[in-house]
């Protein structure tokens, strides 16, 4: 098992803060009125920059409507199925904005048809 440091943890629980707050469609002005801090003490919090106290985590977590646990999976050693943990390319494009519009924009989409020839158009673009 890789040897963690608290940066690297700070980090990781960081990166998922942003991915679940994108997700739900917020932006940092919004989430941190509700968890009660400045927007630029909810950017520390994202970067790694600042640790998250237990308590504010819990908070975090109830408002995200996740358990407190979410924000350390993919962590090495603490998935039990550490393959369906997220690489950190796979966070980088997770957290611009454009990319997570695009893949909520296809989610939405009720037409298998519609999804399938979106997947075979994009995979036509990268050739």
């Amino acid at each position: 098992m890789k040897s963690l440091t608290q940066k690297c943890v700070d980090n990781h629980v960081g990166m998922k803060l942003r991915l679940l707050r994108l997700s739900h469609g917020m932006s940092q002005q919004m989430l941190s009125e509700k968890i009660g801090v400045t927007f630029q003490q909810l950017q520390k919090y994202e970067k790694g920059m600042n640790r998250i106290s237990a308590g504010r985590l819990y908070f975090l977590a109830k408002v995200l409507g996740v358990s407190v646990d979410h924000f350390f999976l993919g962590l090495p050693g603490y998935d039990v199925n550490e393959s369906s943990s997220f690489t950190q390319m796979e966070y980088d494009l997770l957290s611009k904005k454009d990319s997570l519009n695009i893949l909520k924009s296809i989610n939405s989409l009720e037409d298998g048809d519609v999804k399938n020839s979106l997947k075979t158009l994009i995979k036509s673009l990268k050739s």
